[in-house]
Parts: structure tokens; sequence; C-alpha cells
């Protein structure tokens, strides 16, 4: 569909090439992007880092509610072999749907 095509072609790939703390709300500077795992996997944690809360497989989503509410409610752990494709703000508005989630 026409969203897919949005996200395929304005994605950008992020290998992973250390474990990387890819969502941080400790970071001074945060673009609002939200992920797609292609191949892989990542952590995610309480925003201070301190506590686990679960393991996100190949084909999750993360990262919206940076890019929808401009906050954000924990960190994730992105692992050295982790492919991901970041999906910024801008592209992320453009394929929501109206009457959707999020519109």
């Amino acid at each position: 569909n026409q969203q897919k095509q949005v996200l395929v072609s304005e994605g950008i790939i992020v290998k992973g090439n250390a474990e990387t703390w890819i969502i941080d709300p400790e970071e001074e500077k945060d673009e609002w992007d939200s992920y797609i795992i292609v191949e892989g996997a990542c952590c995610v944690f309480t925003k201070d880092k301190t506590i686990f809360k679960e393991r996100l497989p190949e084909g999750t989503s993360f990262g919206l509610d940076g890019s929808v509410l401009h906050t954000r409610l924990v960190s994730v752990l992105q692992y050295d072999d982790t492919i991901l494709l970041k999906i910024t703000e801008d592209t992320l508005l453009k394929v929501l749907v109206p009457g959707s989630l999020f519109a």
C-alpha cells in the first residue's frame, strides 16, 4: 500500500555496531524518531535505564510516543547485530490515517 511505500522510501536503515541507547530520554537533543525492528531485537528499560521491561522482536515498532506526543516514556537499547528502520517525525505524520489511534 501507499503508506508502506512511503516508509520504505523515506526510512533510514540504522545498523547496530555496538550496544547503543537508540532512545534515551536523558539526551539533550531528541529528533522524535520512531523505529521498526527489521532484524534482531531491542530491549526496553525504564526511562532511567535501571529496570528491564520487555524484549522487542523483529517487526516491532517503537518510539511513537516521541513522534506523536513529543515525550519519551522509556529507554530502548539496540544491540550490535540489530537493524532498524528509522522513521522521522515528518514521515510518520505523512502515513497516519485519519480515524486511526493517533489521528
